[in-house]
């Protein structure tokens, strides 16, 4: 509907510097295909159309085509604006493509990742952001030249090609779903490896399947929006990634809660720590913000600008666009610095260590004892009130998310007699896995009582949270 502009009211100025006749036989597509720069001009001059209303605001970010003075679209009213519309999401886009191929080549190389159910989700995960990542770097090439986009050397053809594998980029979100239950079932009801493969199959069918269906769904409304070619259809495409969204904040707070009523149950024990030790439930709730960074650095701004302009306002919000088309293509990076993390500040400890202390037999005797206090090979169990989790292989050194030992949290299928131990008469002790079996035994002697509990630190903890993508 267009409003008319009230009597002393500004009215829509289409061309205010004038129409040049050497564009007056230019098409304006979005509008329509009969949509010419002289009808559009002609249309405004005679109809006294509200400056304010969204017709108008919209013929303005479309009056760079005639050549006319204008905010340009989507704000960018210079050529040097339009150009960094262009590449801050190529630069972003192609950030995210490398970070992607890193985990992939990371998982790939390695027998042990590729099994376990973590890696195979991970990896599944950036194959997708590789797809959108991809498509989000070629940003307006593939567009329709007929737009005038800076950049654009495309047709309709390679515009929709670009919006569906944009959409199928979007998959890795719901794929970040699974890989958030995966955690909750095996930390919050205490799952095991064994019964989590029942499972499996749907952890994978259900987010591409979601994935597939919009994609496809989607293939009649791939246009152009001003940024690259995607699904220009108002309000749903935008439904499941909030869902998604919502989905995984719910099931890490849920983890959190639980971690936080452990600490709690071992608060009386906890005293005898050293008091610069962060507490289990710190642990935890940073690497679930960790977890969740990657949604939420990557989406919200996106989603705004998106129901903006399918409310039919924010055209020409210069800023929010530049900061949303930069971000939304980072998915892969932000997996990749999660993926990385310990890994990265292990190695940066190394080189601290060497710097401060200047000898290399320090750093061997540190890394001696860093192995001593590992639990590869005792087998020893970390238990707290919602299940038994094995430290096996390499999990003390580096767990599965630095990229070396087994992946993910590992469950024995049966109880050890740790476990067995640990569970009798309704105790609720939890080891350090900071400390070797030895030091446990001296630690815990015969005459403290039996259900006494002490509060887990970087073992367990490193289990749960280095595992956090």
């Amino acid at each position: 509907n267009l409003q008319s502009g009230a009597e002393g009211e500004a009215t829509c100025n289409f061309c205010p510097d004038g129409l040049k006749k050497s564009h007056w036989d230019r098409v304006i597509p979005f509008i329509g295909s009969n949509a010419t720069c002289f009808k559009l001009n002609q249309f405004f001059l005679n109809y006294p159309i509200a400056e304010n209303d969204h017709n108008c605001q919209l013929a303005l970010n479309f009056n760079y085509i005639c050549d006319c003075e204008g905010p340009g679209y989507a704000g960018a009213d210079s050529d040097a604006k339009r150009k960094v519309l262009v590449w801050f999401p190529r630069v972003s886009g192609i950030l995210s493509f490398l970070s992607s191929s890193a985990i992939i080549l990371d998982i790939a190389r390695d027998r042990k990742k590729r099994r376990k159910l973590y890696g195979q989700l991970m990896l599944t995960m950036s194959v997708f952001d590789l797809m959108g990542s991809a498509a989000y770097s070629l940003t307006t090439l593939p567009m329709p030249k007929e737009y005038y986009i800076e950049g654009s050397k495309g047709n309709d053809a390679t515009c929709t090609a670009q919006g569906f594998f944009i959409q199928m980029g979007t998959t890795s979100a719901f794929v970040n779903v699974s890989l958030a239950l995966y955690y909750y079932c095996i930390i919050k009801l205490s799952w095991t490896e064994t019964r989590m493969k029942k499972i499996r199959i749907w952890l994978f069918l259900c987010p591409i399947t979601v994935g597939l269906v919009f994609a496809f769904a989607g293939i009649p409304f791939y246009d152009m929006l001003f940024l690259w070619c995607n699904n220009s259809a108002a309000w749903w495409p935008e439904v499941p990634i909030i869902g998604a969204i919502l989905l995984t904040t719910c099931a890490m707070t849920s983890v959190c809660l639980a971690v936080y009523k452990t600490e709690n149950a071992s608060h009386t024990y906890s005293s005898r720590r050293e008091s610069n030790r962060q507490t289990i439930s710190s642990v935890v709730f940073w690497q679930s913000i960790w977890y969740l960074l990657s949604f939420y650095l990557t989406w919200p701004p996106y989603l705004a600008l998106q129901y903006l302009w399918a409310g039919g306002s924010g055209y020409s919000s210069y800023g929010l666009v530049l900061v949303a088309s930069t971000l939304v293509p980072l998915q892969g990076f932000w997996n990749c610095v999660v993926f990385f993390r310990v890994r990265a500040k292990k190695k940066m400890a190394h080189v601290m260590s060497r710097f401060s202390q200047g000898g290399e037999s320090d750093v061997g005797g540190q890394e001696n004892s860093a192995a001593d206090s590992n639990v590869s090979g005792e087998n020893l169990s970390a238990q707290p009130i919602f299940g038994a989790i094995e430290n096996s292989g390499d999990v003390g050194n580096e767990t599965a998310l630095e990229g070396n030992g087994d992946e993910g949290i590992h469950l024995p299928d049966t109880p050890t007699e740790t476990q067995e131990a640990h569970v009798a008469n309704g105790s609720t002790k939890a080891f350090d896995l900071e400390q070797s079996g030895s030091d446990v035994s001296e630690n815990h002697s015969a005459d403290e009582p039996q259900n006494e509990a002490v509060c887990l630190d970087n073992g367990w903890v490193g289990m749960l949270t280095s595992s956090i993508r």
